[in-house]
């Protein structure tokens, strides 16, 4: 009688440990993800931050999606042919949301003449403009109805191109092209993608869970997905606890994977994680060109990475051109970037100066993004020109660190450091920041943002993302949120 218990208890163990393990043995275990900040939406074609957009890249699938290895490869569809500017898709008819309704055509014409509403203000909108009468609807002078976008059936859809787009099918792989179920979307009376109940996947995962007073959001795998992304893990439990030393999660297991501060990324060594970075931010100063030419001048030659380059924390690197690494754009170093000659700075300075109303340089602020890394650089900066340009610089946290990117565009800032971050492959989309549109000889466009010595590339900034030996299978993208969970496997 007691063997014949063990045996039944052996039994039953063995088929716990088997809805547990599934395939390869860990599918049923949860990864524990730590963030730098708390999303303030899940909607996809409003997602802006990293955070945002990994999340919905987990939550939600497009017509298109990119593979362990990074290839594009189908995703809500199961076949496409282009013909011409035309794409014809055929979805999986067994498509559905996590309530239970089918993914159809119409969720995808939805979502795409949502994007492109102008009221609607979605973040990479302008990655859809090459769609038929896109830049139209864009600009207000075209109804969202007549996007170049057609459900001929619930599992066919037609999308017609203005022109050819090399970056368009990367594109529909983004959570701006992912679908939005209209009924589901009305009923949530403006709150759509903001708060758990106003939220339905049709990707790998589902929400489970969103706590926004001590944020917390549990993804898991979502029962009614039947494509080919099935999760390897029981989903992901996702904190943003900047309360306790990064380095401790770790050595505590309370993380098993986590966005890093560059701060904390010696002190995470330690700790014996991996570590997968990207260089995507680059960290410029500008000159108002409310100054005369010999002054903005007179600050570029006096510049040297000589200057600040000991004020730069662990992943930070002095720049050699306006792009970051992560854009590969490796032939632009020193073009149009003015060479150090301080005597000859000073010089055009002091003469310059001496023309103006009160022979005297004017007062004036250095604002800076309020970022703490950058606060020593900036000091260095002004305390360098100070010393050797009598020139006395205020120095301030800007209010408002998203308008001077505004400004950027059009050169009308006075003095201010911040960053701007690539955002996708698509270089057009890094150089619209400074109003620069024709991207096809990147050397000139980048000598066009330099020339008038209202910009001064500073420094280039990585993105980190940490995990355990316990974790594998990160395939770390780039941009659009970084990494597919559904890859990954925890021991």
């Amino acid at each position: 009688m007691n063997k014949l218990k063990i045996v039944c208890l052996f039994l039953c163990l063995v088929m716990v440990l088997s809805v547990f393990s599934g395939c390869g043995g860990n599918s049923g275990n949860m990864i524990y993800l730590n963030l730098l900040s708390a999303p303030e939406t899940l909607d996809p074609q409003l997602a802006k931050t990293d955070e945002e957009l990994l999340i919905c890249r987990n939550l939600y699938e497009g017509l298109l999606r990119k593979n362990e290895d990074g290839k594009i490869v189908n995703g809500v569809c199961k076949s496409y042919k282009k013909n011409g500017l035309t794409y014809t898709f055929t979805l999986r008819s067994d498509a559905k949301w996590s309530n239970g309704k089918k993914v159809t055509a119409d969720d995808f014409v939805f979502a795409l003449r949502r994007a492109v509403t102008p009221s609607v203000q979605a973040p990479f909108a302008r990655r859809l403009r090459s769609i038929k009468n896109a830049q139209s609807v864009l600009n207000g002078s075209a109804d969202p109805s007549t996007l170049g976008v057609t459900a001929k059936s619930d599992t066919s859809l037609t999308i017609e191109l203005a022109s050819d787009d090399k970056y368009f099918e990367e594109t529909l792989t983004a959570p701006v092209c992912m679908p939005c179920q209209q009924s589901f979307f009305n009923a949530c009376n403006g709150k759509y993608g903001r708060d758990g109940d106003c939220v339905i996947a049709n990707g790998s995962y589902y929400l489970k869970s969103w706590h926004s007073d001590e944020f917390g959001i549990r993804i898991t795998k979502n029962d009614n997905y039947s494509g080919d992304f099935k999760p390897k893990n029981g989903g992901i439990v996702i904190t943003a606890n900047q309360k306790t030393e990064v380095r401790k999660l770790f050595s505590k297991n309370s993380v098993d994977c986590a966005f890093v501060d560059n701060r904390d990324i010696d002190s995470v060594k330690s700790a014996g994680v991996k570590i997968k970075s990207t260089q995507n931010i680059c960290w410029f100063m500008t000159i108002g060109n409310t100054y005369s030419a010999d002054i903005r001048n007179a600050f570029c030659l006096s510049l040297d990475e000589g200057v600040y380059k000991q004020a730069l924390n662990t992943g930070f690197s002095v720049s050699k051109s306006v792009y970051p690494g992560v854009l590969g754009v490796t032939n632009a170093d020193g073009a149009g970037i003015s060479q150090y000659n301080l005597e000859n700075a000073k010089a055009i300075f002091s003469s310059a100066v001496k023309k103006t109303d009160d022979k005297i340089f004017p007062s004036a602020t250095m604002y800076y993004y309020p970022d703490d890394y950058m606060l020593p650089v900036t000091k260095s900066i002004v305390g360098h020109f100070q010393q050797n340009l009598s020139a006395f610089i205020n120095i301030s946290p800007a209010k408002h660190p998203e308008q001077l990117k505004e400004e950027l565009k059009t050169f009308s800032l006075q003095f201010a450091i911040f960053p701007v971050k690539a955002t996708g492959n698509d270089i057009t989309e890094y150089l619209v920041n400074f109003g620069v549109y024709d991207t096809s000889d990147t050397v000139a466009a980048q000598q066009r943002i330099l020339a008038q010595k209202t910009v001064i590339p500073v420094c280039c900034e990585n993105t980190n993302f940490c995990y355990c030996d316990k974790v594998s299978g990160v395939a770390f993208g780039n941009f659009d949120g970084y990494i597919d969970f559904s890859f990954v496997v925890k021991k």
